[in-house]
Formats: structure tokens, C-alpha cells, sequence
């Protein structure tokens, strides 16, 4: 299966059933599992990887594996998604760094592709991420990968969540 993404270090390509364990990796710590508890239990990553193949399926895109370039390891996920943000459906870039390759800018590398690709890709007005108002690490990236920030958090299922927003520009 050929990579949808390539940049400096990493490589992107389509989740496969066979990465649920290497998945289950990437959320296997304390920081990850006090974001994503749901994803404790390798049963429930294997459903999320299958949910990630259903939106190959039906939106053209989803959360990919992040694969290091030198090794071909498998070390996390970046991608889009759909998410409901107060009744609009707007298209996320999220990601996920297993934890021993954190503090490495990978997530920031691959955000950014992630984001260059669905403003090519899509006709979405605007990407946005959506990160818990307590998430130091992922608010740093998110303040890398995009233009800026809404002023106030919008409520969400586990608490207020920043919109970090890069609206598509005028096509000349």
C-alpha cells in the first residue's frame, strides 16, 4: 500500500487491521490513556482502527499511521476526521505520538502535511483541531501546525476544547 503522505521524516499511509497492537502502543502511558481512556483495552483500539477503515471508505480520508521513514515503525497517527463542533460538522487534523518519540516534532511534521493536504484535497472552508483547554503538549502543536485560535473553548463531551483554525484562502 503506497504512503497517502511522505515529509522530511515520516511516511502516512492507511491504518491496517494488523497495526491495532502498534496502535495500542501509541496510547499504552499514563499522559495518552488521560486523553483517550476509552483506548485502554487493546479490544477498543482494534474497533477505533476499524472506525478509521470505515472513513477511508466513506470520506476519502482518516487517521493514518505514522510511520518513522528510517525504520518503517509504526509511532502514531495523523489524519482528518469529521467532528461535530457545536451542530457544524468541520474537518479536524488530530494526531497521536506513542510516547517514547514525543518532544521529536513529529506531530508537528505531520499535522502540518495532514493540513496542506485536506485544503488540496477538500473543499472544507477551514481545518481546525480541537484540544482539551489542559493539554499543554497538544495545544503547542496545535499552535504550530495552525493560523490561530477562537477566542473562547467550545464545550465537548470530556470538557472545553481550544479551536485552533487555518481557513482555506482565496484560490486567485
Amino acid at each position: 500500500m503506497p504512503p497517502v503522505l511522505e515529509t522530511q521524516r515520516l511516511l502516512l499511509r492507511e491504518l491496517r487491521p494488523g497495526d491495532a497492537a502498534a496502535v495500542f502502543d501509541v496510547f499504552d502511558d499514563d499522559y495518552a490513556r488521560h486523553w483517550y481512556p476509552h483506548l485502554a483495552e487493546r479490544e477498543a483500539v482494534e474497533v477505533w482502527v476499524g472506525q478509521n477503515l470505515e472513513r477511508y471508505a466513506r470520506d476519502g480520508f482518516g487517521l493514518w499511521a505514522l510511520l518513522l521513514k528510517e525504520s518503517g515503525e509504526l509511532v502514531g497517527d495523523c489524519g482528518l476526521t469529521l467532528q461535530d463542533v457545536e451542530g457544524v460538522s468541520e474537518l479536524e487534523v488530530g494526531w497521536h505520538v506513542r510516547a517514547d518519540q514525543r518532544r521529536r516534532g513529529l506531530a508537528t511534521e505531520a499535522g502540518r502535511a495532514c493540513l496542506e493536504w485536506g485544503m488540496h484535497r477538500t473543499d472544507y472552508p477551514r481545518i481546525v483541531s480541537l484540544v482539551h483547554v489542559e493539554n499543554p503538549a497538544s495545544s503547542a502543536v496545535a499552535q504550530r501546525v495552525h493560523e490561530g485560535r477562537l477566542r473562547e473553548p467550545v464545550e465537548r463531551r470530556r470538557g472545553p476544547h481550544w479551536v485552533y483554525v487555518s481557513n482555506r484562502k482565496p484560490t486567485p
